[in-house]
């Protein structure tokens, strides 16, 4: 993170940061109303029901979509750590492909 803002800018870094969290902070306050309203209710549910079927799926595809995408960065971590301790402990500069298999988006 304090790479990216130094590639961004400090006001341009901060008002981005500062901006995504009001918008989080919000969705979420606005999640949580919607769901106390209506209780014993699942996320899904609350999507069927102001968005119809397609509200439904809408939220069971975001919904893997955001899991996925914090499986792939926790294994990444993992692996990255993994690769720290084998150098800063042992000495060995082993590729990080050998704990997992980096995606190739070329």
């Amino acid at each position: 993170m304090p790479k990216n803002i130094k590639n961004s800018g400090w006001l341009w870094g901060a008002s981005a940061m500062g901006l995504s969290f009001l918008l989080t902070h919000l969705c979420a306050r606005l999640l949580l109303q919607s769901r106390g309203s209506q209780k014993g209710l699942q996320y899904t549910d609350l999507g069927r029901l102001s968005m119809g079927p397609k509200g439904q799926y809408l939220v069971d595809f975001f919904l893997t979509v955001a899991q996925i995408g914090f499986l792939i960065g926790q294994t990444y971590f993992i692996a990255s750590n993994l690769q720290n301790v084998m150098l800063e402990g042992f000495g060995s500069d082993i590729p990080i492909e050998w704990f997992c298999k980096p995606l190739k988006l070329s």
